[in-house]
Order: C-alpha cells, then sequence, then structure tokens
C-alpha cells in the first residue's frame, strides 16, 4: 500500500485523511503534538501519528528526510493553512510534485499578492503595508477612509476591522500589530495591510490547478456579519449570479492564477465585486474551511478532498467527472452567532430545527457553561447548521428559519 503524509491537518483537512483512505492510501499524519491543533480520536484511529517539531522548519524537514527512507511517501500534504508552505518544501526536497517556489510568497503575504497584481496590471485596490502606528498619517493620505485593516498572514478573519476615521483606524491598526508572533508554534510577520474598503457582495471560487491551468469548481456566496467586522455567518453553493459576472469572474480568477504562477493543487479564492467588476480580497493554496467542501460535495458531487489527492500526485483529473461542475442541488450553512451572549445553560429548539426541509447536518461547537468568545472572528461561533434545497430561494429560506429556531439560554 502506498503512503501519504499530512501535516497539521484541521478544519477541511481533516476530511483529507478519510478522503486518502478511500482511495487506497496508508496515512501518516506529521504533527507537533505539543501544540492547540487537536487532533480527533477518530482521526488518529485511521492512520499513523508522527510527533514532529512542524514549528522548527529547518528540523522538521531533516526529520522527514529520515522518515523518508522508511516510509516511501508519494507526497505531502498541507492539513491546512498554517503548513502549506511546510508541506510544498518537504516536497521539493524530496523531488516529489509541489507548488512552485516563486509563488510561495503570494500564496503567504497578502502585500505579495497585492504587489503581483500591481506588476500584472489587473484589477486592484490601493493598500499600504504598516508595522508601526507612526504610518498612520501615510496611511490616512495613500488609502483613504473606509479602510479594511488585517494581518498579512491570519486566517479566519481575526484582526480584520473596518474603519471609518483616524480613531478606529488606530484601534484596529493596534489590534493588528499586537497578535502574537507564533500562531500555533508557526512564526508569522508582525505587519498589517490596509486597502481600500469594496462595498460590493462577497463570494469565495473553490477550484484547483491542473496543468498550470485553474479549474473553477465553485462561486460560494458569503454571509457576512455587520461592521466592523467581517465575520463569515455563512456560505452558500452555488452563488446567484448572471452568466455575465459568472464569465467575468471565471476569466479574472484564470488571469490571478497564471500571474500567481501557481502550477498544481486545491485554491480558495476571495472576491467583491465592484460594480460587477470582480477584485481579488485574499488568495490561499488550500481547500476552503466552514465546511465549504462538504457544500460543494452535497450540492455537486464533487470531492475537492480527493482532487487534491491525485492532484499533488500529479495523476489526471477526470474531465467528465470533474468538469464542467453541473449543479446537482443548492447547499449552505448559516452559523450560529448572538451577539454580546458569553454563555449558555440550556438551547431550545432542536426539535424544531430537525423538522425543517433539507437538513443536512447540525452541531454546535461551544457547549452549554462553555464560555463564548466576542463575536469578532470565527471563534464566536456557537455551532451551525447544513442545509440542501432545490433552488437558492429554498435554500436561503431555510438557513434564515434555522438560525431563528435555536435560542440560547
Amino acid at each position: 500500500m502506498k503512503t501519504i503524509g499530512i501535516i497539521e491537518p484541521y478544519s477541511s483537512g481533516l476530511g483529507l485523511v478519510t478522503a486518502a483512505i478511500e482511495l487506497g492510501y496508508k496515512v501518516v499524519i506529521l504533527k507537533n503534538l505539543s501544540n492547540h491543533l487537536p487532533l480527533p480520536e477518530s482521526i488518529k484511529e485511521k492512520c499513523e501519528v508522527i510527533d514532529l517539531p512542524t514549528n522548527q522548519e529547518n528540523i522538521f524537514l531533516d526529520q522527514v528526510q529520515k522518515y523518508q527512507k522508511k516510509l516511501k511517501m508519494q507526497t505531502i500534504l498541507p492539513g491546512g493553512e498554517l503548513s502549506v508552505l511546510l508541506a510544498n518544501q518537504a516536497n521539493r526536497d524530496l523531488g516529489l510534485p509541489g507548488l512552485h517556489q516563486n509563488c510561495w510568497p503570494t500564496v503567504k503575504l497578502k502585500n505579495e499578492m497585492r504587489k503581483v497584481l500591481d506588476e500584472a496590471g489587473l484589477k486592484n485596490i490601493c493598500y499600504f503595508v504598516a508595522q508601526h502606528f507612526t504610518e498612520i498619517p501615510a496611511i490616512i493620505e495613500k488609502v483613504g477612509f473606509p479602510c479594511v485593516i488585517k494581518p498579512v498572514n491570519y486566517a479566519g478573519s481575526v484582526a480584520v476591522s473596518l474603519a471609518s476615521n483616524p480613531k478606529e483606524l488606530a484601534k484596529s491598526l493596534k489590534t493588528a500589530l499586537s497578535l502574537e508572533d507564533y500562531l500555533c508554534g508557526y512564526s508569522l510577520k508582525r505587519a498589517a495591510i490596509i486597502e481600500q474598503y469594496i462595498e460590493g457582495p462577497e463570494f469565495s471560487i473553490e477550484g484547483f490547478v491542473e496543468n498550470g491551468e485553474a479549474q473553477i469548481v465553485s462561486v460560494t456566496e458569503k454571509i457576512l456579519g455587520p461592521h466592523p467586522y467581517f465575520v463569515e455567518r455563512g456560505h452558500i453553493v452555488e452563488a446567484h449570479l448572471n452568466q455575465r459576472v459568472r464569465d467575468k469572474i471565471f476569466q479574472y480568477v484564470k488571469k490571478i492564477i497564471t500571474v500567481m504562477k501557481i502550477n498544481l493543487g486545491p485554491f480558495h479564492m476571495e472576491i467583491r465585486l465592484d460594480q460587477e467588476e470582480p477584485i481579488l480580497i485574499e488568495i490561499a493554496a488550500r481547500l476552503a474551511g466552514d465546511h465549504i467542501i462538504d457544500l460543494i460535495h452535497i450540492s455537486k458531487k464533487i470531492d475537492l478532498r480527493k482532487i487534491m489527492i491525485q492532484n499533488y500526485l500529479n495523476m489526471p483529473i477526470s474531465v467528465l467527472q470533474y468538469s464542467p461542475p453541473k449543479i446537482k442541488k443548492t447547499a449552505g450553512i448559516i452559523y450560529f452567532i448572538r451577539d454580546g451572549l458569553r454563555s449558555y445553560n440550556s438551547v431550545h429548539g432542536i426539535d424544531a430545527l430537525k423538522k425543517l426541509e433539507g437538513l443536512e447536518e447540525y452541531h454546535l461547537d461551544i457547549a452549554p457553561h462553555e464560555p463564548i468568545p466576542e463575536a469578532v472572528d470565527y471563534r464566536g461561533r456557537i455551532g451551525y447548521s447544513i442545509f440542501s434545497a432545490s433552488s437558492y430561494e429554498k435554500l436561503k429560506n431555510n438557513l434564515m428559519q434555522a438560525d431563528r429556531c435555536l435560542i440560547f439560554k
């Protein structure tokens, strides 16, 4: 049996384990067991787990070389955002397929991403990279208000907020520059990018790159919470767009993949529409989180986890199976967020939720009596429910009903 390595799987990366096993591979998880990314027991039972210092790049890469003599891994996959570069460094050292080194900075640092767009002459937004509060006057002069402040290489909408005046800018910049230098042991750059705010609707594009060409699988509609934050409260697959706008998005995405020299693997791209013209917000060379991969599978019967594995193994992806994706039904997720709620003793309305048409799954991530973080990023979401429906309108109605069903006391 051939072996696949996965570094620090979490979120959608946990599903890579099951997908690899279903494809007939043995799975070895390469993980720092002392960090804060828990590994469910159900995952541990399915594979071998090797404790390695994933937060110490050179030591990790040296140890992987030694283990490779025994394991003979066919590829090493990133289990999430934090391990994308580490996995591809390991693949490079082992002579295995991986992302070209010249695209590494653009999929890790938001400022490098913006720089590439400028150099390629693609539609972009005004931005400023800051490392100190003394730069606030220069930020105001170049970007103006309203503006969005975010760390250059965090994820999950952490420390991302909108500022409409100098006071809000100073507060948001302080938050972004005060983040820890390490996330789950991974070194991060202490810098913030301040961007011009685009008011239009936001979408994410999920797909993969084969032979250097983007294959787009889904355009996902985002349901965002109120400003000043950008908390993702839900997602819908497929987004309700006319063909003209959809064509513009596809053309823009394909150009971005080309200029960023992304040669293989999945991508998760976030865009906004400015008067029906797409503008890149962020890009990641990994699977989407927030169960978007599950929504795509429910809606289109396309398994992006299996595609990612085959992609990293340089196996051809079946055109008949995956392209173009045909919508079977619409799927969506709604997160339970209760602004101001810091804990709850009981939840009411679960029976009513279960009776709603099209319920696929529901789960509470934060149990009774546990503290609920402030709803400023993904950590403040109490739980979620996933639905499918025969139409976009029915699905959106079900998601809103589901959110109203549950009462936390």
